[in-house]
């Protein structure tokens, strides 16, 4: 049972009665009783705090509203009627050199930019969180590979991303559908590697507890 605690009230309270004029350890029934009623009790609080006074939903309002100004600013200016906002393949839709007029063609075109946008990205959410822990964190000491082989890591990896921005550079001025398209690979990619940090942080959690 008192595996079930979690690691931070074991820590944190070092659970004590005042006996008369000694004080003594609580008794494992009451000290696990004890933790339980601390944890609770911060669970309430937590409950309890106002999501306006967290920074992050500040900044998720705030995005929004700003979102929404810009579209209303957009439809104002009769922004929405350039051939950007075209959906589907059209005469004057060009992918760099080559036209798209035809679905068949366009459906490659889609393709390739989400599978390259949800590769990119993923690979980019594993290669720079890397880059901190192992080179840039200076309480990291130890090198355990060669030099060259940081280097090539990181210098392919800056030579592709230079690349893929003037790619996407072309993709968002194109048409809103690659826009779109880009935005939700975008968003798959970051939500797989974001599930498997989290996964392999309960993992570690349950085996530290075990």
């Amino acid at each position: 049972m008192q595996n079930d605690i979690t690691p931070v009230c074991q820590c944190v309270y070092t659970m004590m009665k005042d006996n008369g004029n000694s004080i003594e350890l609580l008794s494992p029934e009451e000290e696990t009783i004890t933790e339980c009623l601390l944890e609770k009790t911060a669970l309430k609080e937590l409950e309890s705090y106002h999501f306006l006074r967290n920074p992050l939903y500040m900044v998720i309002i705030l995005l929004v509203w700003w979102i929404f100004l810009l579209v209303c600013v957009f439809y104002e200016m009769d922004f929405y009627s350039s051939p950007f906002f075209n959906i589907g393949p059209h005469h004057s839709l060009r992918f760099f050199v080559r036209t798209i007029d035809t679905w068949g063609e366009w459906f490659i075109v889609v393709v390739f930019i989400f599978v390259e946008q949800f590769v990119w990205t993923a690979v980019e959410e594993i290669i720079v969180p890397w880059k901190s822990n192992t080179i840039q964190d200076h309480k990291n000491i130890y090198i355990r590979r060669k030099w060259t082989y940081y280097y090539f890591i990181i210098n392919t990896f800056e030579f592709i991303q230079i690349i893929r921005q003037c790619m996407l550079i072309q993709i968002f001025i194109t048409q809103v559908d690659f826009t779109i398209v880009v935005v939700l690979a975008d968003i798959m990619a970051n939500n797989f590697t974001l599930t498997m940090y989290l996964r392999e942080k309960l993992l570690l959690k349950v085996q530290h507890c075990c």
